[in-house]
Order: C-alpha cells, then structure tokens, then sequence
C-alpha cells in the first residue's frame, strides 16, 4: 500500500479545509471569518468550540483507505499547565458561515445549544 502525506506542510495540495468556532457568550453572532480560531471550555457561559469542515480534498482520488489522519495544532496564549482536548465528529449538515452557539445554520437549531448533541 502507498501511503501520501497531505497537508499545508507538505508541499501538496490542500483546498479542503475551513473553521470557525461556537462562542457561548454571544450565541447568535456567526464567528466565521475571525482571523483566530478558538478552541476549549472555560466555565459555563464562557465556553467556546471548535467547528472545522474538511470537505473538498480534490486531490484524494480513487478508491482509497483513510488509515489515520492527525492534525496538529499551535497553541497561542496556552496555559502554564497542560490541557487535554476532545474532537468529536459533527454527525449532521451544517453551514460554517451561518454557525453560532445555538444554531448550525441560519434558523436551524443544534440539537443542544453549541453543538453538544
């Protein structure tokens, strides 16, 4: 089996990602397009999570078996102590540009509020 490396690293063509982030203190506003993406739970009413699509990987073709895959990610302003994160896989449509805290695309609502559900 050929194993290909894709990413922005790599030298290889990679068009097929976009993100945004679900901000809980202003659950209606669309954080699509902000210049920093932001990742992990603070408190209640402070929470903010993570919304990354990686539809569109025109360069993938054939038949293929995705055996892992690994993203790496550069904390900015990280804790002086270690954090764990969770990445869990969005199981219905949404709309990036139209995501807020409570819906997933413009008047249609998560089944839980920041997409917990």
């Amino acid at each position: 089996m050929t194993t290909v490396t894709i990413g922005l690293q790599t030298g290889a063509t990679f068009t097929g990602y976009d993100d945004t982030y679900l901000n809980e203190t202003v659950p209606t506003a669309a954080q699509y397009g902000d210049s920093y993406f932001y990742a992990g739970s603070h408190s209640a009413g402070n929470r903010k999570h993570a919304v990354m699509n990686f539809s569109g990987i025109s360069n993938v073709t054939g038949p293929v078996t995705v055996s892992a895959a690994t993203i790496y990610m550069q904390p900015v302003d990280a804790p002086a102590t270690s954090r764990n994160f969770s990445i869990y896989s969005l199981k219905v449509a949404n709309t990036l540009p139209q995501e807020t805290w409570n819906n997933k695309a413009t008047g249609t609502p998560w089944a839980g509020a920041g997409a917990l559900n």
